[in-house]
């Protein structure tokens, strides 16, 4: 059994890059960068779960997955292209649902954030 906690400092992410490694468009100024760690799937696996930890800023993103998700630790802000925004703050206890195909925009607000979250490749 695996526990995605706040309280787990010492998880250890690895660095994966910049918005762009996932496919996605910075719309700050500042660097932002991205780390994880996979605890299930990756790659060319249909279904991954893990940890992943994003430093402050914006970034717009289309979903080449489903993602079922829970902030940890931080505060982000979501937009749909709709335009709906929803801020979630680690620990407020509020799950988000993202579904393959959607372009959403990522507001870091916090120095950092992270998530657990568990996400499909394939069609559901």
């Amino acid at each position: 059994m695996i526990t995605y906690s706040s309280a787990n400092k010492d998880d250890e992410l690895v660095y994966i890059g910049s918005p762009e490694s996932l496919g996605a468009t910075t719309l700050s100024e500042t660097e932002i960068k991205l780390y994880a760690r996979l605890d299930l799937g990756g790659g060319e696996a249909p279904l991954t779960t893990g940890l992943f930890e994003v430093t402050k800023g914006r970034f717009r993103f289309t979903y080449p997955f489903s993602e079922l998700a829970t902030l940890i630790e931080g505060e982000i802000e979501i937009t749909d292209e709709s335009g709906n925004s929803v801020t979630y703050e680690g620990g407020d206890g509020r799950s988000w649902f993202i579904r393959k195909g959607a372009t959403v925009i990522w507001d870091v607000k916090s120095e950092k954030a992270r998530k657990s979250f568990f996400s499909a490749t394939t069609d559901i």
